[in-house]
């Protein structure tokens, strides 16, 4: 009895690159989130071989047209890169950030889920933290800002105007306090707990239009620690690379 053979489906799109691994001697497995179909996993088949065209355009944080043909899983065909989108590999502490960004995208995306809006939202991150023009600080509240974003869309990110301890609404006019194991609590729990754990943070973080000269070096620090726990619980595991 014959076998039918599968047809080939084609798939033309953006995508950013969000990881890179080897698979084998020659191949690479792939991670990307794509405008059409979302976070998908590849493997680059001939990527590590010294004559492949496709190594350099397949980087982490690359913006990048690609093109895919799929049998019983993706096959890379092409790639062609976004120069304008290329972070200059030589500021680690940019490459720190964004690189911070990338894991958190990649670990929590769920994949095959289409989000367009989405995908511009990170393409806009990755343009503005590719330009010089922009200062380390600024590109640093970015950063916090995407996050804080991506976390809320995805629903890991507590209601911060609700005290995750007794359940009172938190007065709009009042610093949002954080504790590791309850999430956005009130004052009045803050002064209960009397725990050195507790952060003191800038709401305005979560508002939109909000230019990072608005907010202080510690509202940052605190804000990278609330993203790591988020993080931690989870991903269940240690994001190493956001303030190292």
């Amino acid at each position: 009895m014959l076998r039918k053979k599968r047809m080939l489906q084609y798939l033309k799109t953006h995508g950013i690159i969000l990881r890179r691994d080897h698979a084998s001697d020659i191949g690479e497995r792939i991670s990307a989130f794509t405008r059409k179909r979302g976070r998908i996993n590849f493997i680059a088949h001939g990527m590590r071989r010294p004559t492949s065209k496709l190594s350099s355009a397949i980087l982490p944080g690359n913006i990048v047209y690609l093109t895919f043909a799929k049998q019983k899983a993706w096959n890379l065909t092409g790639a062609k890169v976004d120069l304008s989108s290329a972070l200059a590999v030589h500021d680690l502490q940019i490459m720190r950030l964004f690189s911070a960004v990338r894991e958190i995208v990649d670990m929590l995306l769920p994949e095959d889920e289409t989000d367009e809006k989405l995908y511009d939202t990170l393409e806009t991150y990755v343009r503005f933290m590719a330009k010089d023009s922009h200062t380390y600080e600024a590109k640093k509240y970015a950063s916090i800002r995407f996050c804080t974003l991506l976390l809320k869309h995805l629903g890991h990110l507590p209601d911060a105007t609700i005290c995750q301890i007794n359940g009172e609404k938190i007065n709009s006019s009042e610093k949002a306090l954080w504790r590791k194991d309850a999430g956005f609590i009130c004052s009045k729990c803050a002064h209960a707990e009397n725990s050195k754990e507790i952060l003191s943070l800038s709401p305005l973080v979560l508002n939109k239009g909000v230019k990072p000269q608005k907010i202080s070096d510690i509202d940052v620090k605190h804000w990278e620690k609330v993203i790591a726990d988020i993080y931690a619980r989870v991903a269940e595991r240690e994001l190493l690379s956001f303030s190292k």
